[in-house]
C-alpha cells in the first residue's frame, strides 16, 4: 500500500514538473514571438514615420531583452532621427552585444561624426578589422573622418583608393571632388567644379546631384561669386530630396550676401521647424554659430512646452545657458527634468550651474552623481571627459 502511494505521489510529482517545465517553455515562446512583433512593429512605425510609436514599441522590447541588438539598432535610428547624443550610447551597446560586424563599426563612426565626436570616430575606425579596411565602405568613411580632422592629403588617398575599389560608383568620386576642391591646387581645384558640376545633374541619383550642389554653394560663396551662390543655392531648393539642411545653407548664402528677405526667411524656417526635434537641432546650432547665444535661447523659449522638455532641446537650452553664463537659470531649468539615457549629462549641467554660483560642495557631490549615473559606460564617461575638458576642470 505504501508504495503504491509513493508511485501515485511521484507519478503527480512528474506531472506537476511537466507542467511547470511546459508552462517555462511556453512563456519563453510567448516572449520570444512577443519580442519579434514589437521589433517589426518598431520598423513599420519608423518608416511611417511615427517616432513616438516606434519608440514605445523598442521601450517595451528592451523591457523584455535588454540585450536585443536589433532592438539597439533601431533605438540609435530614431535617437539620430531626433539628434539626440543618446544615439552614441545605442551604438555602442550593438557592438557590446553583437558580432563587431565592420558594418556596426562604421555606423558607429557615422554617429560619431554627426555629433563631432571624432575620438570616438577614430578609435571605432581603428577597430575594423584588416578586411574591412580593404573595403569601399570603410575608405569612403575613413576619409570622411579625415575631412572632418583637415587632414586633406589622407582624405584625398581614402577617396581615391575607393575610386579605384569601385571606379562605377559615383559617391567616391564625389568625395574625392569634395576634398580637392577645398585644396589649394588651382588645377585640381577646376577639375573638381567640373566633376560635382557633372554631378549636380545626374538624372539618377537626386541624393548626389543635392551633395554636389551643396558644395558648389559652398564653393561661390568661399570665392565670393554672389550670384552663383544665389543661383545655386535656388536650385538646391527645388530638388525633391532636399533636406532642411539646405534651408540653412539658403540663410549662410542670404547673410553673407546682405540679402534684405534674410530676417523673413529666417523667421520662416523657425515657425517650420517649432515641431520637429532634428530641424530643432539643426536650425538651433546654425544660429549659435551664426548669429549669438541670446538669440538662440530667445528662439528655444518661444518653443511649444512640450519640445522645450524634449531631446535634444533641454540639452540645446542648457548649452546656451552654459555659454551665457546664466547659472541660476541653467539650475532652475534642470532641476526636475530627466534626459533618460543622457541624464549623466543633465547632472554635469547642474555641477557647472552650481559652480558658477561657488556652491563648491553641492557642485562637487552633484559631478559625482554625474559619475555615478555614467554607470561605468565607456561612451558616456567620455562625454563627461569631453565636457570637463571644454569646461577646463583638470582634476574632473
Amino acid at each position: 500500500m505504501k508504495t503504491r502511494v509513493k508511485r501515485i505521489l511521484g507519478f503527480g510529482l512528474i506531472l506537476i514538473l511537466v507542467g511547470v517545465g511546459g508552462g517555462y517553455l511556453a512563456y519563453k515562446e510567448y516572449i520570444k514571438a512577443r519580442q519579434v512583433h514589437l521589433i517589426t512593429e518598431a520598423k513599420h512605425f519608423l518608416g511611417e514615420p511615427n517616432d513616438r510609436q516606434a519608440l514605445l514599441c523598442l521601450e517595451r522590447a528592451l523591457r523584455y531583452k535588454p540585450r536585443d541588438v536589433e532592438a539597439c539598432r533601431l533605438m540609435a535610428q530614431l535617437a539620430e532621427r531626433a539628434r539626440s547624443a543618446s544615439a552614441l550610447i545605442w551604438r555602442n551597446r550593438v557592438l557590446q552585444y553583437g558580432t563587431k560586424s565592420t558594418h556596426d563599426r562604421l555606423a558607429l563612426v557615422q554617429t560619431a561624426l554627426m555629433f563631432r565626436d571624432y575620438a570616438t570616430a577614430t578609435n571605432a575606425l581603428a577597430k575594423v578589422s584588416a578586411a574591412g579596411k580593404r573595403t569601399a565602405a570603410y575608405l569612403n568613411i575613413a576619409g570622411a573622418v579625415a575631412t572632418s580632422l583637415n587632414q586633406l592629403s589622407q582624405a584625398e588617398a581614402d577617396f581615391s583608393q575607393a575610386v579605384q575599389l569601385e571606379p562605377s560608383n559615383a559617391a567616391p568620386q564625389l568625395n574625392l571632388a569634395i576634398v580637392r576642391l577645398h585644396g589649394t591646387n588651382s588645377a585640381a581645384m577646376a577639375q573638381a567644379r567640373v566633376t560635382l558640376t557633372r554631378l549636380s545633374v545626374n538624372p539618377t541619383n537626386s541624393t548626389l546631384r543635392c551633395q554636389a550642389l551643396r558644395e558648389l554653394v559652398v564653393d561661390a560663396l568661399r570665392f565670393q561669386r554672389t550670384n552663383d551662390a544665389l543661383a545655386l543655392s535656388t536650385a538646391l531648393l527645388q530638388q525633391t530630396n532636399s533636406a532642411f539642411g539646405d534651408r540653412l545653407l539658403r540663410l549662410d548664402v542670404l547673410k553673407h550676401t546682405g540679402n534684405p528677405g534674410f530676417n523673413a526667411t529666417l523667421a520662416k524656417y523657425q515657425q517650420d521647424a517649432a515641431t520637429n526635434q532634428a530641424k530643432i537641432y539643426d536650425l538651433a546650432n546654425w544660429q549659435m554659430a551664426r548669429t549669438s547665444p541670446q538669440q538662440t535661447l530667445a528662439w528655444l523659449e518661444t518653443l511649444p512646452p512640450k519640445e522645450q522638455t524634449n531631446q535634444p532641446t533641454t540639452l540645446l537650452i542648457a548649452e546656451c545657458q552654459t555659454t551665457l553664463k546664466d547659472w541660476a537659470g541653467l539650475q532652475q531649468s534642470l532641476q526636475r527634468q530627466q534626459w533618460g539615457e543622457l541624464d549623466f549629462l543633465r547632472h554635469a549641467f547642474i555641477t557647472r550651474a552650481l559652480r558658477g554660483q561657488d556652491m563648491t560642495a553641492a557642485a562637487t557631490a552633484e559631478w559625482q552623481l554625474a559619475v555615478t549615473t555614467a554607470n561605468d559606460q565607456r561612451t558616456s564617461l567620455t562625454m563627461l571627459l569631453r565636457l570637463a575638458a571644454q569646461w577646463k576642470w583638470q582634476g574632473e
